[in-house]
């Protein structure tokens, strides 16, 4: 029996990831970009355009934009895995594929991002979220996911389990 694991986002989560926003600035991390070289850019604020195709329409990174962000992060040498390039906005909620949005994620957050993002798309095609507070939440991903479970996240997240066949 196989179990289908969705994520979704509460009332609660969109309105505290405004209020956050609202006062805080994304902090340079091992989880953020340094927002001088990585400011993010979006490609679209069309919902529809966004929601209309899957993300490797526009997934055109080049190995020559890779290197010039580690390059740019004084980033000399890497292993084999130990970081991604990300896209600060995701494809996923109308982000670029732009240098000045991108950053060499460390391995294994961004994983943890990823399963955010995926998150986001489905609430902005659903239009449970606009793009704006979709952005904000990205700009603060780490207070919306643990690794450990939902429970760390005071109640922020939920999960519901399909247990069907």
């Amino acid at each position: 029996m196989g179990k289908l694991k969705r994520w979704h986002i509460t009332t609660a989560l969109v309105t505290a990831s405004a209020a956050i926003v609202a006062t805080s600035a994304v902090l340079q991390t091992k989880d953020f970009p340094d927002i001088k070289l990585t400011p993010g850019v979006i490609r679209t604020t069309d919902v529809q355009d966004i929601c209309g195709h899957t993300t490797s329409v526009y997934r055109n990174t080049t190995q020559t934009m890779k290197d010039r962000v580690y390059a740019e992060y004084g980033i000399k040498s890497h292993p084999p895995g130990g970081y991604e390039i990300d896209h600060w906005y995701p494809f996923a909620i109308g982000g670029a594929d732009d240098v000045k949005n991108l950053w060499p994620m460390p391995a294994p957050q961004f994983h943890d991002k990823d399963k955010i993002e995926s998150m986001l798309r489905t609430q902005l095609c659903k239009g449970s979220i606009t793009q704006q507070q979709a952005k904000n939440i990205i700009d603060h991903w780490r207070t919306y996911y643990t690794e450990e479970s939902s429970n760390r996240l005071g109640g922020v997240w939920t999960e519901d389990q399909d247990d069907s066949e």
